[in-house]
């Protein structure tokens, strides 16, 4: 965490380049002080995406941004406010945007993980070899019984490299989706206000489902998820995992 804080600083080096995919996060509250942590690691990837665009609600935008981000500005990073929409502000101002054309992916990340130097490269070499499925570092499967879903903290994680039936990619891992999918969030609109207001995961994976977009993991298997323990206090797992919000999220989408 300290060789990014001096990075942050001290670097002149650009976070973006090239022909790769834009990535897209959001943040809020406490949380967008330190968000320059996860947007400095995915800078020093060994492939680095054209565009880093980071949502925040405009209350949040209006309150200034630390100088963390100010500096990161300079060398890509794209902050534009949104309407405060959770945590689909991470793909939904994009795929509304009437500016935005799916000629290459989108790639989601959530603003608290120490990505890897191979996590983007990972991602795209697997949509090379399925370019029409949503790819993610991590999955879990969804478990159905007689009466429905079965409770979300009793989904295992996917393992393996063949396509797994009733995958929902997890977001934190980072997720690549293909234009197809980007196309069909666009059309489905923010149904998502009503039925999953707090919970991403649950509507992206039922949107993939409608639109018969396949989920695969990456090729190479599932690597370790870290995140920067100093932005654990402010969390969505809390509610979605712990208060058993995804399984309220799932009976009603």
């Amino acid at each position: 965490m300290i060789h990014l804080c001096i990075q942050n600083l001290f670097s002149p080096r650009p976070i973006v380049g090239g022909e790769g995919p834009t990535v897209s996060l959001t943040s809020f509250g406490p949380r967008v002080r330190w968000t320059f942590l996860t947007l400095e690691a995915i800078g020093c990837g060994s492939r680095l995406p054209k565009r880093i665009i980071l949502w925040l609600s405009s209350e949040d935008f209006q309150r200034g941004l630390p100088r963390s981000l100010s500096r990161l500005k300079k060398r890509g990073l794209e902050v534009p406010d949104c309407d405060d929409l959770g945590p689909h502000k991470k793909y939904y101002p994009y795929v509304s945007s009437a500016d935005s054309n799916f000629d290459s992916p989108l790639v989601t990340a959530d603003d608290d993980i120490d990505y890897s130097h191979s996590w983007l490269a990972s991602l795209l070499r697997s949509h090379e070899t399925d370019p029409e499925a949503v790819i993610c570092h991590r999955g879990r499967v969804v478990m159905l019984s007689a009466n429905g879903l079965e409770p979300y903290s009793g989904w295992p994680l996917a393992e393996g490299q063949q396509p797994v039936g009733h995958l929902m990619a997890t977001g934190a891992g980072g997720v690549l989706y293909p234009g197809e999918m980007l196309h069909a969030l666009r059309a489905r609109g923010d149904g998502f206000r009503e039925l999953c207001p707090r919970a991403d995961d649950i509507w992206l994976h039922q949107t993939a489902l409608r639109s018969g977009v396949p989920v695969r993991l990456v090729h190479e298997g599932r690597e370790e998820i870290r995140t920067f323990a100093v932005t654990q206090r402010w969390s969505l797992k809390h509610e979605n995992v712990r208060d058993h919000g995804n399984d309220a999220h799932g009976r009603a989408s």
